[in-house]
């Protein structure tokens, strides 16, 4: 938790020293998709720290949401434009069990299907951990679980020039939890922050 919070002050410093000159990726690599390595641990390791990959819910910054350049909020079926993809939340439901695996007790599945459209001129990749939920009441963040059947967005993939794919995000969060966001945050390999887009629903 230490570490996440010292990376946080880090980069909202670094957001008000320097200038917003933004790198062409928001991974460790080139927006043209060349030497892109799915899952290395440059990439994890930035990402990370914004979001816990596991699945946990650990408490945010929310310096985060203050250092992005520009807020968007929008509701499920609404589209988001990125500087790299289109994005919509085609929909929000939860569940005790999904695909022959239980809910831990306590806890409940909620289920996303995101489409996304690479709106880049060469191969886009996407991760896990790209699309968190978030715990607006609370201030928790709580990451994509990993996944147990094919249709699960798996820990990292390619979508080519122009592609449309819906990618179905599972995350596990408290029983009691019902007003949540599924955020995606811009950013760039120079650690600066882009845009933020926040997708506001209430689980019934």
């Amino acid at each position: 938790m230490k570490k996440i919070l010292l990376f946080l002050m880090t980069v909202v410093l670094i957001l008000v020293l320097t200038s917003c000159n933004k790198a062409s990726s928001f991974s460790s690599t080139s927006s043209t998709g060349e030497g892109l390595d799915l899952g290395t641990e440059q990439t994890e390791e930035e990402t990370t720290a914004l979001v816990d990959t596991n699945g946990n819910g650990i408490v945010t910054s929310l310096e985060i949401r203050e250092a992005a350049t520009n807020q968007t909020d929008s509701f499920v079926l609404m589209p988001n434009v990125t500087a790299w993809f289109i994005f919509q939340v085609q929909s929000v439901t939860t569940a005790t069990s999904y695909s022959g695996q239980d809910a831990q007790e306590g806890f409940k599945f909620v289920i996303v299907p995101i489409e996304v459209i690479n709106t880049t001129g060469s191969d886009l990749p996407m991760f896990l951990y790209d699309f968190y939920l978030y715990d607006y009441v609370n201030d928790l963040d709580y990451g994509a679980v990993n996944p147990w059947s094919e249709e699960m967005m798996p820990e990292g993939l390619y979508l080519a020039a122009g592609e449309t794919r819906t990618l179905l995000y599972v995350y596990e969060i408290p029983q009691e939890l019902m007003k949540i966001e599924i955020n995606f945050v811009e950013v760039y390999e120079d650690s600066t922050i882009g845009d933020f887009f926040a997708v506001r629903t209430t689980l019934e």
